[in-house]
């Protein structure tokens, strides 16, 4: 079985597109890390040594077959001198309408809850609501 076989068979399954979609963000978050790594001219042994874990950890994580959590991905982005964000887009067979959603105070996207909470803002940020 190719590769285009296997996307088909893997399509063509209930949830296919859904497990397309998380392989797909597995293999992103390794290779961004991967370049970072090369561009920083960071080794996997000083990125262990930097998060405190063994390096077989870090090749793991990279590989996919260890599990890589949120976490563990802004973990290792930090210690490369990177902040980790989150993009979201629509899928292809989105079959839902648009949600109107109230929008949020542009401060409250960029303040950390840590700098919110010291300056007690808690009542001033708008929370987004979802109204169809």
């Amino acid at each position: 079985m190719d590769a285009t076989e296997l996307l088909e068979m893997l399509e063509s399954l209930p949830n296919g597109k859904q497990i397309l979609a998380e392989e797909e963000l597995i293999i992103e978050a390794s290779e961004r890390i991967s370049e970072i790594l090369k561009l920083e001219e960071v080794s996997k042994s000083e990125l262990a040594r930097r998060l405190g874990v063994n390096r077989s950890s870090v090749s793991k994580m990279l590989r996919g077959s260890q599990n890589m959590t949120l976490r563990s991905f802004a973990a290792m982005a930090y210690a490369l001198g990177w902040k980790a964000t989150i993009d979201l887009t629509p899928n292809d067979d989105k079959q839902w309408q648009p949600y109107e959603c109230a929008k949020v105070k542009p401060y409250s996207i960029y303040k950390s809850p840590i700098d919110i909470a010291a300056n007690d803002e808690w009542n001033n940020l708008d929370y987004i609501s979802a109204v169809q």
